[in-house]
């Protein structure tokens, strides 16, 4: 770059300060200032860029009429390159064109707003919160450049704290890019936040469906002494342990006590009819062993089954 600017402006003065920026002074007359830097401007578009097929952006700050306000010139200068960057080029070069509106758009309601909107996995709401801060901040406005920054540093704390509260694994990094760029970011992180809940919520809703299923399945078949978790499961084609999982989160209980307190509610039904004995009853219910249900029988409803009758 030294090379091709010196060659076609001999009596530029370049230096390296930073990273990617490369700070050149012209020499110019008073008088001749805007017309020679205008000049400049053209020459470096047309014999620099547009040959050497360079994307680059240009800005100028104030003219230094002393040595000791070059520094302050170059500073007004990459805040000129820092706005085109933000703004996707927007084509400015002058410091002094610069918008200077500092009161950026983003109220506790908004973010609320957008936070709200994430929690209930409602993407076109949260997209249209989205939508209405570059809005305010972009279209009825003309932020300056430590506006911009301040918006967007506030918006990727909001959207790193979302993240955080609504999964372990989605977190938001977004490296120095451009408005346009930043809110297509966010909104497909927001896209991405609510197709997990709403997928949650589909495996949610489809568990507790299997689950009402297979509470259907054991009031049909509780008098099947051989019932069990293998055998629902196999019936279902879930594996045992998911299945056992999926039962204890949706019923709240494990489900060999569920079947079991299904068999003791209806022998208890059928003892209070007074027309089966306990033994009739024990087998009807899907056990094996008297004596094993007059056990599980007294355990749960406190008296033997023989007696059961009299305390209803």
């Amino acid at each position: 770059m030294l090379g091709i600017i010196n060659e076609v402006f001999p009596k530029a003065k370049v230096c390296f300060i930073r990273k990617n920026i490369t700070a050149v002074i012209f020499a110019a007359d008073s008088e001749n200032y805007t017309a020679l830097t205008d000049l400049y401007i053209s020459r470096m578009e047309r014999d620099i860029f547009a040959r050497y097929h360079l994307h680059v952006l240009i800005g100028l700050g104030e003219k230094a009429v002393k040595l000791t306000e070059i520094s302050n010139s170059y500073k007004e200068a990459c805040e000129v390159v820092d706005y085109n960057f933000l703004m996707d080029g927007q084509g400015l070069y002058y410091y002094a064109d610069l918008p200077k509106d500092d009161n950026y758009y983003y109220p506790i309601e908004i973010e609320n707003a957008l936070f709200r909107s994430v929690l209930e996995s409602n993407f076109e709401s949260a997209r249209d919160v989205l939508r209405k801060i570059k809005e305010e901040n972009f279209a009825k406005r003309n932020l300056c450049v430590s506006a911009v920054n301040e918006l967007l540093a506030e918006l990727k704390a909001s959207i790193k704290k979302i993240c955080r509260m609504q999964t372990e694994y989605l977190e938001f990094s977004q490296e120095e890019c451009s408005v346009n760029h930043f809110f297509e970011h966010v909104i497909s992180i927001i896209y991405m936040l609510c197709a997990d809940k709403d997928a949650e919520k589909e495996t949610q809703s489809r568990g507790q469906k299997i689950c009402r299923e297979i509470r259907d399945y054991i009031e049909l078949h509780y008098s099947n002494s051989n019932l069990s978790l293998e055998l629902i499961a196999d019936e279902f084609r879930i594996h045992p342990n998911y299945l056992s999982t999926l039962f204890k989160k949706h019923s709240g209980c494990n489900l060999a006590p569920y079947i079991e307190n299904i068999r003791i509610e209806r022998a208890a039904e059928l003892l209070s009819s007074g027309k089966y004995t306990v033994n009739e009853v024990a087998v009807s219910v899907g056990f094996t062993n008297d004596s094993t249900f007059r056990r599980r029988f007294k355990k749960i409803k406190g008296v033997p089954p023989s007696n059961y009758i009299k305390y209803e």
